[in-house]
């Protein structure tokens, strides 16, 4: 919740040394809104930021909450390779989910926007199959 504040009233570095400690420390969030604030504390590490996400279970497609953190994700100021590495390390998390579940609808969701992760980067050969 202080990563969140810093970072609300832009002390974007001590946010991110905080969102850095929550994430290394496992701890989760006391809600998905302020999750999201921390996550953005962290746009200087997409991969961190993703995994806290995942922490807070912002992967789960109860809410709008992996689509705004998916657009965050685009708008973070980093190289591509480091977004793709979230962007694919966020949409395998909520594939792995649902498989656990045995979420079908969630399943094919998660194939999808796979799907279009790589369509979007013209990379057609890597778009999922399903076996």
């Amino acid at each position: 919740m202080i990563s969140a504040f810093l970072n609300q009233i832009e002390l974007q570095h001590h946010a991110n040394m905080v969102a850095n400690d929550c994430m290394e420390a496992g701890a989760s969030c006391i809600s998905k809104d302020i999750a999201l604030w921390v996550c953005q504390a962290l746009s200087s590490d997409p991969v961190k930021a993703t995994k806290l996400s995942v922490l807070n279970n912002l992967h789960e497609p109860d809410e709008i909450y992996p689509a705004v953190f998916v657009y965050h994700l685009m708008h973070f100021p980093f190289g591509k390779r480091d977004r793709r590495k979230a962007i694919l390390l966020f949409i395998n998390e909520q594939l792995d989910k649902a498989i656990t579940l045995s979420d079908e609808s969630l399943e094919g969701m998660s194939y999808y926007a796979l799907g279009n992760y790589h369509a979007g980067e013209f990379e057609f050969s890597k778009s999922p199959i399903r076996k």
